[in-house]
């Protein structure tokens, strides 16, 4: 039979591992978040140079100025702009977290399904 020393050492040490698992997780959360926040931000950029573009394209045709220069640059900063944004998404698809799940009734292989860390959070606060 364990001692108390022993049983106390166990839980100590699973207690300190499940600290570790939730502040990890935590910290994936807020990077997450603070990605979600980038993206949001270029994409309103984005609006605004379409925008601006929009102006830009008025006033020439108006009066029938030469924008030719500015407007390729306003394509330029879009096409920037829509890449940053692909990049960001690409990060935050990455935090994604596959997981493996098996059916006891059929004997077929494992089933891998990729889980949000949202859907997660949902479930734990769900489960409270």
């Amino acid at each position: 039979m364990a001692t108390f020393e022993e049983l106390f050492d166990e839980v100590f040490e699973k207690a300190k591992f499940a600290a570790g698992a939730a502040s990890k997780k935590t910290n994936e959360i807020v990077e997450i978040g603070k990605l979600k926040y980038k993206a949001k931000q270029i994409s309103w950029e984005i609006e605004r140079t379409y925008s601006k573009l929009g102006v830009l394209v008025y006033e020439a045709k108006k009066s029938g100025g030469e924008f030719e220069a500015v407007i390729d640059a306003a394509v330029e900063e879009i096409d920037s702009l829509n890449k940053r944004l692909d990049e960001l998404e690409e990060k935050i698809r990455s935090y994604r977290k596959v997981e493996t799940k098996h059916s006891v009734a059929d004997e077929e292989a494992p089933e891998e399904v990729i889980v949000e860390y949202s859907d997660i959070i949902a479930e734990d606060n769900n489960e409270e």
